[in-house]
């Protein structure tokens, strides 16, 4: 399966850069991206909690939109949920997806509970700047 850098852009700077499989990509408009998330710790963000284990992913982008979502769910196929992170910039090419993140999250349990993530980060950052 052909490879693609999905490249996030923290507000405060720093980069994070993920080596991933591409389901389907149209440059300039919007990308189906595949990425296994090795853990082998528990993964804890407020309500969400994520086992050790590979979690895999399906990331969609468009650059229209100032939101994407990641499909997360294990091996087996069982859904651990959706994020949806608020961002900006949105750059799609044949060989990465670029973005900027605006801090503010979204997570959809399996029971459809909608929980914000990441508020105490936005405050902090609004404190700051």
């Amino acid at each position: 399966m052909a490879k693609c850098k999905e490249i996030k852009k923290h507000i405060d700077g720093r980069i994070k850069i993920y080596e991933c499989d591409i389901h389907s990509i149209i440059p300039g408009q919007s990308a189906h991206l595949k990425y296994v998330w090795q853990r082998t710790t528990t993964y804890t963000d407020g309500p969400v909690s994520l086992p050790a284990s590979d979690i895999h992913t399906d990331a969609f982008y468009w650059t229209n939109n100032n939101y994407l979502i990641y499909r997360l769910y294990s091996q087996s196929s069982e859904l651990y949920g959706h994020r949806f992170d608020v961002c900006e910039n949105v750059q799609i090419t044949d060989s990465e997806v670029k973005w900027d993140d605006l801090i503010l999250d979204f997570w959809v349990d399996p029971n459809n509970n909608i929980y914000i993530l990441d508020q105490e980060e936005l405050e902090a950052f609004k404190l700051d700047n």
